[in-house]
């Protein structure tokens, strides 16, 4: 549980999540001319940060991640993204790179990403300046059989929603639009929420609508063991030669 008189609860829930507890946390904020105080106390410990403000994304950062040092501290436990949730890596790393900040130091000191990730990150972007004239096609399912307590990412229960037929017919749409501008893609990225909890047929159009390219690597994302049916997984299966998917990743295990 979480009391604070800040307006950033979702930022902080969003952290609280990273954690296995059920802790209670008090948050006070405060920002004095150019200073930001968060207070936070976890449990019977308290701790204060402060740091100069100069923005509201500058606030909100150092929100997420003095949280996520109190928490990591008190629970003595740590995740090898640190404070980012719901955040793609190399985006941030390029944009700060954009605004003169050092992302190698920003990810190590204030996020508290682990080094192997940093380093990960990092390699990513050398990759694509050197790999920087091939497309990559990222298809995203924003539906999920259920919400997982941790995930930030937009989503809708599968269940409680019936736009999934009317999401795929304008997804394929949109990909037949993008493949005439672009068809030759170095990977293809099909990802989520959850993709495979889709009917099959649906599953079946997008499979069919991405097609048949010469890219490196084609994945699908089966986070879900338990939504992946005897029919779905035979469909995935034949997909592997029929539209040259690659890789099958589920919670635990990847298939090639």
């Amino acid at each position: 549980m979480i009391k604070t008189d800040s307006v950033y609860i979702k930022d902080l829930q969003e952290i609280y999540n990273l954690f296995e507890t059920g802790v209670e946390v008090t948050h006070a904020f405060s920002v004095c001319g150019k200073t930001c105080t968060n207070k936070y106390t976890v449990g019977i410990a308290e701790y204060n940060y402060q740091e100069p403000a100069a923005d509201g994304k500058q606030i909100k950062r150092f929100v997420k991640s003095s949280f996520y040092d109190a928490m990591s501290k008190y629970l003595n436990q740590k995740s090898a993204w640190g404070a980012f949730t719901g955040i793609r890596p190399v985006k941030y790393w390029r944009e700060l790179a954009a605004r003169g900040e050092n992302p190698r130091e920003v990810f190590l000191n204030e996020f508290f990403v682990s080094p192997r990730k940093v380093d990960l990150t990092e390699e990513i972007i050398k990759n694509q300046i050197l790999d920087k004239d091939g497309k990559d096609l990222y298809v995203g399912i924003p539906f999920c059989p259920s919400r997982c307590h941790y995930c930030s990412f937009i989503s809708a229960e599968i269940g409680k929603s019936n736009l999934a037929g009317d999401y795929v017919k304008t997804l394929a749409a949109e990909i037949k639009t993008v493949k005439k501008a672009h068809n030759d893609f170095k990977t293809v990225y099909i990802g989520g929420g959850t993709p495979v909890c889709l009917d099959i047929r649906d599953l079946e159009t997008i499979l069919k609508t991405v097609g048949k390219g010469n890219g490196k690597e084609y994945t699908v994302e089966a986070g879900r063991c338990d939504e992946l049916t005897r029919e779905k997984t035979e469909l995935l299966k034949n997909s592997f030669f029929s539209y040259k998917i690659r890789l099958l990743k589920s919670n635990g295990f990847t298939l090639t």
